[in-house]
């Protein structure tokens, strides 16, 4: 093992960390060596000093996801330290001499394994210069004095992992020759050259290859600042979605030890190099994007069936039966190694805790022949990513519980959107229940995006509810079944590929309106799907009464806001839609539909009520953008024998309209024209 501790020279840079009184969440045992009567122990100050601490640790427990114990000691700094704070990982793990690896540290691997690197089983190391002036926990900011709960976030979050262990040649934690293995951080797997399209990684990252975890950047990028094509930035998924860049990071000439190449180069950041008097700080979302890049609050089913809290048993903790992995920062478990080449396996972690926190991804993957089955015994869980990934011929399950999507336990939004990604050629059934929820007014998220380019079929049969939208993409197809409604009263998009709706008949799918836009397709696989009160709206895609058997269902307003299709099943069933609404634009292209003109459909038929006594003549230009495939384009309204009820059907020309409007009945013009239409026929 390697011990390490790393101090932020010059003017200070803020840190957070996150510590919390509620069960089965990170625990954080903080020990203090001063000595009684000084330093945390000052009789004036020490409890405040203290106090500021635990706020750090409380503050990042909102942050953080994790189960483990991390054991922390703080002291006073040497009278001659030049540093406000320091903080760093106790140790790292000592891996083969010929093996490169990228690791967190000993804070990073106790919270998340419930085991310690060090034979002290300390797992983080600060100190704190009380010459300088400090504002203690609930004080408010003033002149001359630091902020002690932002500097202690800012030091912890070294200690969490955020710091790189290369120096400024590009030798790593064991000083070997660069470019050849050796020991970094995670940090470092993303640091970058570049900030476009060219932006080329300074670190060997390929497992498979012997000189993983090797320096194979020029060293120079060390001190170019953060010119774009020279410079040197951070790349990494989740940040870069957050911040919509590469992220900066300082990279001063000459070259600054203990500050450069650790820190962000963003003054408004917690993680900016340095912080004046009179500040408070908290980490940007971009920031916490960037824990989650390290590692923290994603984990990985190891696809095997089994329950998600299997290794937690009240409060014993045994990480060697959990089911869920990580890829990154742990390469040294319990005599095991992960994540090194030659040893490419990920780490066992312990189960999500996910109550606080809903910047959590969880992973799914899958192979083979067969399935499994993943039961969310946890119960609720928040969550903002669900990514899928199996290229298994049988459908994965995953089971039990509810999902809170994209929004913490304070009603804050996460700083990922809310997505399901389907990214395999695998299916997944999901039956846990869902809620969506509308954060778009504090910044947040209008509700929860379902994409991704794989082609596996995704099934959703659990209850969804909330205030969120849902929005389809992708070219695969996403099942609602099940035999309880959907609620959420958000906009249902489709832009991509299939949504079949497939409850229980009676049993809505969607709670509120639809949108259909170009490329996308709403399939109805049993009756009564749709509310009777949602607008459907047609944008340039298709809705189906059914891929085969077509089925009735009573919907709400049409509104045709570009050229679309119905698209009709076969047999006997109605659309029924409650008037339109908008300014119809575009052609509504109506296929599959069988009988002849100024007459009932034989088959599939589409009914509007809603639309007054006289709708030939009010929606004469709607009735004009019609066109029923293998029937010259317009259409008319039918009176049914239900009162305010009008059947569509397709007219032989857009002059016989104009004739309707003109004031002839309905029912004769029909008869009229048909004889006059079969004549011409005839005469072909």
């Amino acid at each position: 093992m390697q011990r390490l501790v790393v101090c932020c020279g010059g003017a200070w840079l803020a840190l957070l960390l996150t510590t919390t009184s509620v069960a089965a969440q990170i625990t954080w045992n903080i020990t203090y060596l001063d000595p009684n009567g000084t330093g945390f122990y000052d009789p004036t100050y020490g409890q405040l000093r203290r106090n500021s601490i635990v706020a750090a640790t409380q503050y990042l427990g909102t942050v953080l996801d994790g189960r483990g114990t991390v054991n922390l000691e703080f002291s006073t700094a040497p009278s001659n330290a030049g540093y406000l704070a320091a903080f760093g990982p106790a140790y790292f793990s000592a891996v083969p001499s010929n093996k490169g690896s990228f690791q967190n540290g000993s804070v990073y691997q106790a919270a998340r394994t419930n085991t310690h690197i060090g034979y002290d089983s300390i797992d983080g190391v600060g100190y704190f210069n009380f010459n300088y002036g400090w504002n203690y926990v609930g004080q408010t900011p003033s002149s001359n004095r630091y902020d002690m709960v932002t500097v202690a976030i800012h030091e912890i979050m070294h200690g969490m992992g955020f710091i790189s262990l290369t120096d400024q040649l590009g030798r790593g934690l064991r000083n070997s020759t660069p470019g050849t293995p050796d020991t970094y951080s995670v940090y470092d797997r993303y640091l970058h050259k570049g900030s476009g399209a060219n932006a080329t990684a300074l670190f060997n990252t390929n497992i498979n290859d012997p000189n993983y975890g090797s320096f194979v950047g020029n060293a120079s990028v060390f001190t170019a600042g953060n010119d774009p094509n020279n410079g040197l930035f951070f790349i990494g998924p989740y940040s870069r979605e957050v911040y919509g860049a590469a992220v900066p990071i300082y990279a001063p000439n000459p070259y600054q030890a203990g500050s450069s190449v650790s820190h962000v180069n963003d003054n408004n950041a917690l993680m900016y190099y340095s912080i004046g008097p009179n500040q408070q700080k908290r980490l940007l979302s971009y920031e916490i994007a960037m824990l989650m890049d390290l590692g923290w609050n994603v984990y990985e089913w190891n696809n095997t069936t089994g329950n998600w809290l299997d290794g937690v048993n009240g409060s014993n903790l045994n990480v060697n039966l959990s089911r869920w992995r990580s890829s990154l920062g742990i390469v040294s478990l319990n005599g095991s190694y992960y994540n090194i080449n030659g040893y490419p396996s990920p780490a066992p972690v312990l189960p999500p805790y996910a109550q606080i926190t809903s910047n959590i991804v969880l992973n799914f993957g899958g192979s083979g022949s067969t399935g499994y089955i993943s039961t969310n015994d946890i119960g609720t869980v928040r969550l903002a990513r669900l990514n899928l990934s199996s290229s298994a011929t049988a459908p994965n399950v995953i089971t039990g519980g509810q999902f809170i999507f994209g929004v913490n336990s304070d009603g804050t939004p996460s700083v990922l959107a809310p997505k399901i990604i389907q990214q395999g050629s695998g299916a997944f059934v999901i039956t846990s229940d869902m809620v969506l929820t509308d954060t778009s007014s504090i910044g947040g998220w209008s509700g929860l995006n379902i994409g991704g380019s794989g082609s596996g079929r995704l099934t959703l049969s659990g209850a969804i509810s909330g205030t969120g939208t849902l929005t389809k993409q992708g070219n695969f197809v996403l099942e609602l079944s099940g035999s309880v409604a959907n609620t959420f009263t958000g906009t249902t998009t489709v832009s991509g590929g299939t949504l079949l709706l497939n409850k229980t008949p009676g049993q809505n799918a969607i709670g509120g309106n639809l949108t259909i836009l170009s490329g996308g397709t709403v399939v109805l696989g049993a009756d009564n799907q749709l509310p009777n009160s949602g607008t459907v709206r047609l944008e340039g895609g298709t809705l189906s009464s059914g891929q085969t058997t077509g089925h009735t269902d009573v919907l709400g307003a049409l509104d045709l806001a570009a050229s679309s299709t119905i698209a009709l099943g076969s047999g006997n069933h109605s659309l029924t839609f409650s008037g339109t609404s908008g300014t119809p634009t575009g052609t509504l292209t109506i296929t599959g539909w069988s009988g002849d003109i100024f007459q009932p459909g034989t088959a599939g038929r589409i009914y509007f009520s809603n639309i007054g006594s006289n709708p030939n003549s009010q929606y004469s230009s709607f009735l004009s953008q019609v066109h029923f495939a293998g029937f010259p384009s317009g259409a008319i309204f039918l009176t049914t024998l239900t009162t305010g009820l009008y059947e569509l059907v397709p007219v032989p020309e857009p002059t016989g309209i104009l004739a309707v409007i003109a004031g002839i009945g309905a029912l004769t013009y029909a008869w009229r024209r048909r004889r006059l239409w079969l004549s011409r026929f005839t005469h072909q």
